[in-house]
């Protein structure tokens, strides 16, 4: 048996994949430093009951509040940016950083006419998320993206077996001695912990909120729901709008459900940001099972040839994996002006893993070998 701690510690690793330091990116407030914030207004009100700002002179107030706009136009983001003629400059560097600590423990034992291997590890990755498929909720400060990454997984577990049954010495019957000797069988079984699937999915699950009727932000009345967004919450387009944690998403769940929505707040409020790294929101566990049971004929006089009768069960127990698919809409968090959760997938709420993967697979075989 060997028991050991394993870690490592990665530093100056380079953000080829990722916009952190892109100069254009504008911080959480910028377009509101012009004194004004998007909102639409009640049917039967004059743009000048409401004021809109002096440069650049694009009103920011079309039509009633079922149809106004709720976002900056274009001209006024290209006015906030330091370099608008060139749209997404993204620069190479080598800040980001990462480490992994993990507790390993391996057992490997033979016994007469069996024999096993057992290893189980617990583990923690964390890191800067944006490379290699992470999920980054704001890519203009490095510390607010640190998390556990996609690859992160606490729990692992393995074992292999294999037993060959005795064998019947000579002076038995021949013909029992053919039918019971030579039989083995070996298998594995497999665990792991799933994902996290905030930092494998998606910053912010698609976040789709309101704003509230009557919110009052910058000495300005909101008269209807509005749906939020980046630009109108945070005031930059550049940062995904993040749902403020209320509770812990991964308690009070359904059978098969992953995420609790009733733990993120459904409303959102002007100039203020949420909740940049959820607790860890681990995904559907994987686990298989393979058996395989041998038979073997030995022939001639040095038992020099071989006939082996083989069947194999794949996922011998069919035990069905739930998984969620690239673009599920299960992990969409979508409020109504109400503030009720909308579920996204047809008979399934928020957080449900919908979909089964694996089915037992069973393989016979015939060899001869000299």
């Amino acid at each position: 048996m060997e028991v050991a701690y394993v870690g490592n510690k990665s530093s100056y690793l380079s953000n080829y994949n990722n916009a952190f330091g892109e100069p254009n990116n504008l911080g959480i407030g910028t377009l509101f430093s012009n004194g004004w914030m998007p909102q639409c207004f009640p049917a039967g009100k004059s743009t000048d009951q409401i004021p809109n700002p002096a440069t650049p002179p694009v009103p920011p107030f079309i039509g009633a509040c079922s149809t106004g706009t709720t976002s900056y136009t274009s001209q006024q983001i290209d006015a906030a940016e330091l370099y608008p003629a060139y749209g997404s400059l993204k620069i190479i560097n080598h800040q980001m950083y990462s480490n992994y600590n993990s507790l390993q423990a391996t057992w490997n034992k033979q016994q007469g006419h069996f024999t096993y291997l057992a290893n189980y590890t617990f583990s923690k990755a964390l890191g800067i998320r944006g490379e290699n498929g992470a999920a980054t909720g704001d890519p203009t400060n490095l510390k607010n993206n640190y998390g556990t990454l996609p690859n992160n997984r606490p729990n692992i577990f393995n074992v292999a077996y294999i037993y060959q049954f005795p064998s019947f010495k000579s002076g038995t019957n021949a013909i029992l001695r053919g039918a019971a000797n030579g039989w083995q069988i070996s298998g594995i079984t497999q665990y792991q912990t799933g994902v996290d699937l905030q930092a494998a999915v998606t910053s912010n699950f698609n976040y789709n909120a309101y704003i509230p009727a009557g919110t009052t932000f910058m000495g300005k009345t909101i008269y209807d729901a509005v749906q939020a967004n980046d630009s109108n919450i945070i005031g930059t387009p550049n940062i995904s709008l993040m749902p403020k944690v209320i509770c812990n998403p991964h308690s009070g769940l359904a059978s098969h459900q992953f995420v609790n929505p009733a733990c993120f707040s459904p409303f959102a409020t002007p100039g203020q940001q949420g909740t940049y790294i959820f607790p860890t929101l681990t995904g559907p566990h994987y686990l298989n099972s393979d058996i395989s049971v041998f038979k073997n004929f030995a022939f001639g006089a040095s038992e020099s040839k071989k006939l082996t009768f083989r069947f194999s069960g794949y996922n011998f127990l069919n035990h069905p994996n739930r998984s969620f698919q690239s673009g599920d809409n299960a992990l969409d968090l979508t409020f109504d002006k109400n503030g009720v959760n909308q579920p996204n997938a047809p008979g399934a709420p928020f957080g449900y893993a919908l979909y089964k993967t694996g089915h037992r697979i069973i393989q016979g075989e015939a060899r001869f070998s000299f």
